[in-house]
């Protein structure tokens, strides 16, 4: 700078960048300054770096620090690696959004597949809630023990009414884990399928039951027996109709709505499911961020009442948001809203600081647009229309006379 700038092509793409800002550079005391701002050399960058995470702060106050006292290319992408590549920063940070929502498949028959979940006590009892996923049936069945062999005793009255379903949903609750019920899903050709531990959303149509079951119940009278309690509101409940099928629940699995005092209403024979569901996802998902991992991704796992988060390497994808992940020297099945990437620290390499031009110039997108074609009568104009030899003749409309008097076509005696 003290000797005068050569021609620019004469630079390296390393110095080009600072031939385009050279009148705002300056030289003092052997410090390279732009605008008052240091431009800081190669070596020290990392350690600038450092000093500017001192405390810990994010990408964008980090970024507004540094923009008052240093510069150099590529500043800003750089402090987002050192920002990302920090580890505390990494393991205390808020949990991110969660994945969006997989509806399940419905059946196209009823009975196919059934949720099960254990209410917890309640009103001195613990509650087996039963849902069918084709019409969406509810059984409420009080229990006084809900081991498994309690829970399979329900079931199988259940299944001598409606017969076998294909798949059975439940969590992870002692009396579904056990030998002793996976043997009778296995001597009964039945698929049992467990939800993600720790993630209730996954079996939200049962969670949803028992919401509902517990609430109906509060609502209703203080006087009146528990179990005259239930049988009212699963009758209430099964000839209501649901705002997803547009029928209600007995007549999907029954065929038929059950008769009521007040049978007046009659529900419409349209499914509007996929509509329904679709409107569903598009309202869930509005605060979701899809998020996928593969086979020997480095992650976080967040554990639960836990604040900080463990490292972990994915080995094995179970289903679309389920993975096995190795952490602490176990392996565990964790939901994809538990996991989140890990990066690993390296060295900052500094960018090219070469500057591509960019254009800015916006093609305008070409659009097409159908005009309307306006068909004009002349009344005026008599048709013509080519007889046997080519030559054009007029169409002449056949006038006939009315075939009984006129004073016949008024209704009214008066006007006669």
């Amino acid at each position: 700078m003290e000797r005068g700038w050569p021609e620019r092509a004469r630079l390296p793409d390393e110095l080009k960048v600072y031939f385009e800002k050279k009148d705002e550079l300056s030289f003092e005391d052997g410090i390279l300054l732009r605008q008052g701002r240091i431009v800081a050399p190669t070596r020290l960058r990392d350690r600038i770096l450092a000093m500017l995470h001192e405390g810990h702060p994010g990408i964008v106050a980090m970024k507004s620090m540094a923009r008052f006292q240093v510069r150099w290319p590529g500043i800003d992408k750089e402090i987002e690696k050192h920002v990302n590549q920090c580890e505390p920063c990494q393991r205390n940070r808020q949990r991110p959004p969660e994945v969006p929502l997989i509806p399940w498949n419905v059946p196209t028959e009823p009975w196919t597949r059934i949720h099960v979940d254990i209410a917890g006590l309640f009103e001195d009892h613990y509650w087996l809630v039963v849902v069918d996923a084709h019409s969406k049936w509810l059984e409420v069945i009080p229990m006084r023990n809900t081991v498994s062999t309690c829970v399979i005793k329900r079931l199988r009255g259940l299944f001598a009414i409606f017969g076998l379903p294909k798949a059975i949903v439940s969590d992870n609750g002692p009396q579904f884990v056990s030998e002793e019920f996976e043997a009778f899903c296995d001597n009964n050709n039945i698929t049992h399928i467990k939800t993600t531990p720790y993630h209730p959303k996954t079996n939200g149509l049962a969670e949803r039951a028992v919401r509902l079951f517990k609430n109906r119940i509060r609502a209703s009278s203080d006087s009146m027996d528990i179990e005259l309690k239930l049988l009212r509101f699963l009758f209430s409940y099964r000839n209501s109709i649901h705002a997803t099928t547009g029928r209600t629940f007995a007549e999907l699995l029954l065929g038929r709505r059950l008769r009521t005092k007040l049978d007046l209403l009659k529900p419409s024979l349209d499914v509007h499911v996929d509509k329904k569901l679709l409107r569903q996802a598009e309202y869930r998902d509005r605060t979701s961020q899809f998020r996928s991992f593969a086979v020997g991704d480095k992650v976080y796992v967040y554990e639960p009442n836990e604040v900080s988060q463990e490292k972990g390497v994915v080995v094995e994808q179970l289903a679309e948001n389920s993975y096995v992940v190795v952490y602490k020297g176990k392996r565990a099945r964790k939901h994809a809203d538990h996991l989140r990437h890990r990066f690993e620290s390296f060295d900052v390499e500094p960018q090219a600081a070469s500057r591509n031009e960019e254009d800015f110039g916006a093609q305008e997108p070409h659009c097409h647009q159908e005009g309307r074609r306006k068909w004009m009568f002349d009344t005026n104009e008599t048709s013509r229309a080519p007889d046997d030899r080519g030559t054009e003749r007029k169409l002449v409309r056949e006038r006939r006379a009315p075939t009984r008097p006129y004073d016949k076509y008024l209704r009214n005696p008066m006007l006669k």
